[in-house]
């Protein structure tokens, strides 16, 4: 392969930065720059030195430190050039690079050759993505598993044990004369039923994943003017939200990514919920209970003062459909300090979103409250697309399974179609589109 290079570190003034290149020529195109010599290093050795440029004038003081193929990221030689963190300087010795038959490298290249190169699968390569984005010690936790490979080992493990069913059904129906032991539908029923317990249990895997990954979902909802904006800005740590003595400032969806007791929060506050007065205000109303039926958690606001009224009435009997975890928060107890409760809610907890009176009990609630959805498998699914490929698998499994009285020949499509699903989570039978869609995502770098 030709060889790349491009920038791994951000691209801002910096004490460091460092250029990476990967491909066959890697090693003469770096010599060609540099005042050392390449060919006698040991993989995984670094070198000081010079880069030069075409007139023999010191460009920056590096190190430079080889990986030999294949004991590298993308299983190519590999070198990377740590410079001083001067845009001018990392973009000089780039400009260097490519004139002496390097190329500028596209948005997630270098672990698309690590794929393309068996250094790791498609699972684990998405993993790499999901480690640099994360954002909490869980998140950062279970991609850094995956990119292990315990994802990747669950999986095959079924898929394994699937292609083991269908060589016996196929074996068979193929050679009949060969007196071959036709596995009856109990056995058949068993094993399958095996397959598809160990995959829905893989499914199901992606409400803690999708969590971890995205947020918890929260939505602050209640009457006008109980103080939802303040809870907002309260939890934010700074100003997000007007906030006035007037009814009804809040018209559209304000939404926030915060970490709150060390989970990751996609806070939403909404309108306050009643008959709207006007056009603007009830699509900000519609807008608030849809958000509230998507939502994982719900912080019903009310006021200490003025106790459940008809107006908070009208919003908990909408809640009562909601299939999100709900708290009721009972604000500005700082000035009123009443006990009420309130139906329906899996907590009620007193706060003042003016003194932060009340959060921290608040934090350890909803860290309790979503204390369960953390599940001890290695394997944990955390994004929509491998998803949707054991969905389909189990939807296959299912099928099967209805089937499973009828004749072998029936099901072992089904079969088939799971095994292939399976295959596409990491890598072995996905087509190259969604590889290039994968790889598009990450950044020029990696």
């Amino acid at each position: 392969m030709d060889t790349i290079i491009a920038l791994s570190t951000a691209p801002v003034i910096s004490a460091t930065g460092v250029l990476r290149l990967s491909g066959n020529d890697a090693f003469e195109i770096v010599e060609k720059m540099f005042s050392g010599k390449l060919y006698d290093m040991k993989s995984h050795t670094v070198k000081y030195g010079k880069i030069l440029d075409k007139k023999g004038n010191a460009v920056d003081e590096v190190l430079i430190t080889v990986f030999r193929a294949p004991h590298s990221y993308t299983g190519e030689n590999v070198v990377e050039i740590s410079c001083h963190g001067s845009p001018y300087v990392l973009k000089k010795v780039t400009e260097l690079a490519v004139e002496n038959g390097a190329r500028h490298a596209e948005a997630g290249e270098f672990t698309k050759r690590a794929f393309i190169n068996g250094k790791l699968d498609l699972a684990q390569a998405e993993a790499v993505i999901d480690l640099i984005e994360a954002e909490t010690a869980e998140e950062s936790g279970i991609a850094l598993k995956n990119l292990n490979g315990d994802l990747s080992c669950g999986v095959e493990k079924i898929r394994t044990f699937l292609i083991d069913i269908c060589a016996q059904i196929l074996a068979y129906i193929d050679y009949p004369d060969d007196e071959i032991v036709d596995t009856g539908a109990e056995e058949l029923e068993k094993l399958v039923s095996k397959a598809f317990e160990n995959t829905e249990k893989l499914k199901q895997s992606y409400t803690a994943g999708r969590i971890i990954k995205n947020g918890v979902s929260v939505v602050i909802c209640g009457k006008p003017n109980v103080g939802k904006s303040s809870v907002m800005n309260r939890l934010a740590g700074f100003e997000r939200c007007i906030v006035t003595d007037i009814a009804g400032t809040t018209r559209d969806v304000v939404e926030e990514k915060i970490l709150f007791g060390g989970m990751k929060f996609l806070i939403s506050d909404t309108a306050g919920i009643h008959e709207g007065t006007d056009d603007a205000e009830k699509k900000g109303i519609i807008m608030a209970e849809k958000k509230m039926r998507e939502a994982d958690l719900i912080f019903f606001v009310l006021d200490a003062n003025t106790g459940i009224e008809e107006e908070d009435m009208f919003i908990i009997k909408k809640l009562e459909k909601v299939k999100g975890k709900k708290i009721a928060l009972i604000n500005k107890c700082d000035i009123f300090d009443i006990n009420f409760d309130v139906p329906g809610f899996d907590s009620v907890i007193k706060i003042s979103a003016k003194t932060g009176y009340g959060f921290d009990l608040l934090e350890q609630t909803v860290k309790e409250s979503f204390s369960g959805i953390y599940i001890k498998n290695n394997e944990i699914l955390m994004n929509t697309r491998q998803y949707s490929c054991v969905c389909r698998a189990c939807a296959c499994l299912k099928n099967a399974l209805d089937n499973i009285r009828l004749t072998p020949d029936v099901i072992i499509t089904d079969l088939e179609e799971a095994v292939k699903a399976l295959g596409e989570v990491t890598g072995k039978t996905v087509g190259e589109e969604i590889v290039e869609n994968i790889f598009s995502r990450f950044c020029v770098g990696k």
